[in-house]
């Protein structure tokens, strides 16, 4: 029987817009195959610098406070089209003390240096943080913020971000993205034994998953999940909080039916539905409440 299982490097950013909204399609690869495909993640450092960088499609770089509005508009835009939260208000990240995305992905390192879980849900608290919260999270008191509420040990994180081994981990990061040429985030290195393939920018779930059974000659499969009340609110309590959108990608929902399901868990008291942005979380009812960062702007 063959046991090997797919490996998905996804080579991404915490202020991507688009790898932000990538988080249905990597919840469906999860639900849909389980263990036998691994998602791993390569801090791919989107902007070194936004005074040197320069997005002519979207005016992002160069002029900080015009690319912070200017990023507002782009992650809405592009928020019409993926379906996840973003704050309306207006996304304020950069600043002439923190100009780089480089501390984000150092972070994301920090955290993974010291649990792979613990470092993805500190990942995706770092985008929500951005994305729906609006804060200034390349601050390194911020992200200690966030270490802390997903579970990891502060004083290591802040020792790993402080003296080495997050930078080095992150330098290899840089290598791979160097090495496959990656441009472009979120990028999906897809390997099954000696073989691979790579698919550049956003894709939708049905793209991934015909490279998986194209490099794997069908021998790797998933299947769906049923959409059931029991099903889809373990997803929720699994997750932690996710956006409506997530759900309807993972069940294969149509977009009433996911409204019927939505509403009558809640009507039961068996989650909440918490205004985020253009949009909405949705939570298990006893899910302890995530840290407010815009208590904590300093």
């Amino acid at each position: 029987m063959n046991t090997l299982s797919v490996n998905i490097y996804v080579f991404t950013d915490p202020a991507s817009a688009w790898c932000w909204g990538s988080e249905p399609v990597l919840r469906k690869i999860e639900t849909y195959y389980k263990d036998r495909v691994e998602l791993k993640f390569v801090m791919g450092g989107l902007i070194r610098d936004i005074r040197k960088f320069y997005d002519a499609k979207n005016q992002i770089g160069r002029d900080i406070s015009l690319s912070n509005k200017n990023l507002s508009k782009h992650w809405l835009e592009a928020s019409k089209k993926h379906g996840m939260p973003v704050q309306t208000e207006g996304i304020v990240l950069f600043s002439e003390d923190y100009p780089s995305t480089y501390p984000l992905n150092k972070g994301c390192k920090a955290a993974e240096l010291q649990n792979a879980g613990l470092a993805r849900k500190f990942l995706r608290r770092i985008q929500e943080a951005i994305a729906v919260d609006a804060i200034p999270v390349i601050r390194l008191e911020k992200m200690v913020i966030l270490a802390e509420e997903t579970g990891l040990n502060v004083e290591l994180f802040i020792e790993h971000m402080a003296d080495g081994p997050a930078e080095q981990a992150f330098q290899k990061d840089l290598q791979k993205v160097k090495e496959y040429g990656v441009r472009v985030f979120p990028t999906f290195l897809i390997q099954y034994g000696k073989k691979e393939t790579i698919l550049r920018g956003f894709q939708p779930f049905e793209r991934i998953k015909k490279a998986i059974d194209t490099i794997t000659n069908g021998e790797v499969t998933g299947e769906q999940e049923r959409a059931t009340d029991k099903n889809i609110l373990s997803f929720i309590k699994q997750y932690g909080r996710v956006a409506p959108v997530e759900i309807k990608e993972s069940f294969d929902l149509k977009e009433s039916k996911l409204e019927d399901v939505l509403q009558r868990l809640e009507a039961q008291k068996l989650v909440v539905i918490i205004p985020a942005g253009n949009g909405a979380f949705v939570t298990e009812a006893s899910h302890p409440s995530v840290v407010d960062l815009n208590q904590t702007r300093g």
